[in-house]
């Protein structure tokens, strides 16, 4: 049974839709988060909302003992078209090499996501 819901926080960012963004919402709730954790001294926050990929955080799903509801980047969108498609792939492999958690991974990028799975076996957790 999945008791726990973990957030997977392995790249920030967020380039905001201008229309829709300025149309709909003041401030993206992200950015807001993004800032008040820079201001607070969260190293993974050091660059505000900025692009930042941490690479380094990759092998956080394998430490987890139990399993997981995984929210894979809720600070930014993993199909960003600046996000490399090698760190997709490298992403991708840990939830394949992971069945034991599920994974939500939430997108404005709906195009690019199919494209990068017209090519790739989209993994079952």
């Amino acid at each position: 049974m999945l008791k726990k819901v973990t957030i997977y926080q392995i790249a920030i960012e967020c380039a905001n839709f201008a229309e829709i963004h300025v149309q709909f919402f003041q401030k993206c709730y992200a950015e807001v988060m993004a800032r008040r954790l820079k201001a607070m001294g969260q190293k993974k926050y050091s660059n505000g909302f900025l692009l930042t990929i941490h690479e380094d955080d990759l092998d956080e799903p394998y430490r987890w003992k139990g399993s997981h509801n995984v929210f894979v980047c809720s600070m930014a969108d993993l199909f960003h078209t600046s996000v490399p498609v090698e760190f997709i792939d490298k992403v991708m492999k840990v939830i394949k090499e992971t069945p034991q958690h599920r994974y939500q991974i939430l997108t404005k990028r709906a195009e690019r996501m199919e494209q990068y799975f017209r090519t790739r076996v989209v993994p079952n957790s």
